[in-house]
């Protein structure tokens, strides 16, 4: 299944915070799903994205970002989606770090 991955309020926070989790939840959708960039960050351009996040990760975390594939959208990012194959997307307030909790664990994805 693909996973489209947005970065600013999914894989950072507010102020490039690290949200509590974000590690171990990349490890997991990188070793388990179709990863893609569905953010402002990458539009055709992986790397665009893994430089911005390497301005917040510890460099460790980097290479868990090279197998992350790019989408191409010009206007709306529902458009770097291709919706034939099942896939899930994770919306800006999934790993919120307001809104995520260790004794939660739960993150809403959407799924087609």
């Amino acid at each position: 299944m693909r996973l489209y991955l947005d970065i600013d309020g999914v894989l950072l926070g507010k102020g490039g915070s690290l949200p509590l989790g974000i590690h171990p939840f990349l490890a997991f959708v990188t070793t388990n799903f179709e990863c893609y960039w569905l953010t402002t960050h990458c539009k055709g351009d992986a790397k665009a994205a893994i430089r911005y996040l390497s301005l917040h990760y510890p460099k460790e975390w980097l290479p868990l970002l090279d197998c992350i594939k790019p989408t191409h959208w010009d206007t709306l990012k529902t458009e770097g989606i291709d919706f034939q194959p099942p896939f899930a997307n994770l919306r800006v307030f999934a790993f919120n770090h307001h809104t995520y909790s260790k004794k939660a664990r739960t993150a809403r994805i959407t799924t087609a």
